[in-house]
């Protein structure tokens, strides 16, 4: 029977193992640098990596999998290595060469997706305006295809507001597509000064009290309207199921799954009317096509910059700015990288 060690005992080290023991695979330790004297999650020990001296024979496989420098699986595997361990894999090239029983986490999934859709990859590759977006996207698509981490550096500090892309230039009449708690409001208020107007959506309850809160205690955010929408963005006005937890990553989910609630969606096209918004941002978990279709007629007739996020699925690298492309949106594009693991990808649209 297979042993392997985790490392990282959070949220994605236990759907990992959670999935490898089903497989047989047994998981004899979390390895965590926050580990506590004791600790055990699922019934496994949680240690810290030197506290496992008498596992150092075993593979690690790194599942600390988000956007933050301290997830960046080449200082990881350096420091695991210092401490005795001589083989680390990371999440990626292990759900690459192992994907069966693995869950479905953003866009990690097996390589054949990507020749299948060779040539919309192709297509898009082509509508990039400047190197540094080509040279992105190629990079994104062999780290997915290989598990080999040759992205570049990334700009944590300047997302949605990158200096090397020609944005337009402020006062914003800003559209806030998953507002979170108002972290996008609070970074771009201090890099480029007050906002025309502000209209934020974000339907986890958790997050838009949170949102609210913050133009209470920080506002004003704009010389004008501010308005707050407890809802989601979609293609037409509707209710969906959703996973309400408080976290960046809450989300639509199928009616099904455990927890569920039902929450309000508006295709925000046809409820902002004469906001004539300039500049619009988008980071829904994985529903920005469905949400630009539904916004599709107030980008054509406004030509607002765009700023989406193209990481929760495989496919939106390629197909959310061939869908752009596609309609009457004369603009150029460019991709930027702000975390790690290709975290935080963001297309920006900028009209021409």
């Amino acid at each position: 029977t297979a042993s392997l060690l985790i490392y990282g005992a959070g949220h994605t080290g236990q759907r990992v193992a959670h999935a490898l023991k089903a497989e047989g695979v047994v998981i004899p330790a979390f390895l965590d640098r926050n580990a506590k004297s004791g600790q055990t999650v699922s019934g496994i020990p949680v240690l810290k990596p030197p506290e496992a001296v008498s596992l150092k024979n075993l593979s690690v496989l790194v599942a600390v999998f988000n956007p933050h420098r301290n997830a960046r699986f080449a200082d990881v595997a350096e420091t695991l290595k210092a401490q005795g361990f001589s083989t680390v894999y990371s999440l990626e090239h292990f759900y690459i060469s192992h994907p069966s029983g693995l869950p479905d986490i953003y866009w990690l999934t097996h390589p054949s997706f990507y020749a299948e859709h060779r040539s919309e990859i192709e297509a898009a590759d082509a509508l990039w305006s400047d190197e540094k977006s080509r040279h992105l996207y190629r990079s994104i698509l062999r780290h997915r295809t290989t598990g080999v981490d040759n992205l570049p550096e990334p700009m944590p500090h300047l997302q949605y507001i990158p200096k090397d892309v020609p944005l337009l230039q402020p006062p914003y009449r800003f559209v806030d597509i998953g507002a979170f708690d108002g972290d996008t409001l609070a970074v771009l208020k201090k890099h480029k000064g007050m906002f025309e107007s502000v209209f934020a959506f974000e339907p986890d309850m958790n997050n838009f009290n949170a949102l609210a809160k913050r133009v209470q205690m920080e506002g004003p955010f704009a010389t004008g309207i501010t308005c707050l929408f407890p809802c989601g963005s979609g293609e037409t006005c509707d209710t969906v199921s959703f996973i309400q937890d408080g976290s960046e990553a809450a989300k639509v989910c199928s009616a099904n799954t455990a927890h569920a609630v039902q929450i309000p969606v508006v295709s925000i096209g046809t409820v902002l009317h004469n906001a004539n918004p300039n500049y619009i941002k988008m980071d829904v978990e994985g529903f920005e096509e469905v949400s630009l279709v539904g916004l599709k007629n107030l980008i054509e007739n406004d030509r607002p910059m765009l700023a989406i996020c193209v990481y929760h699925r495989p496919s939106d690298l390629f197909r959310i700015p061939l869908l752009l492309s596609s309609w009457q949106y004369d603009a150029d594009y460019y991709l930027r990288l702000h975390g790690e693991h290709g975290f935080e990808t963001v297309l920006y649209a900028v009209p021409k």
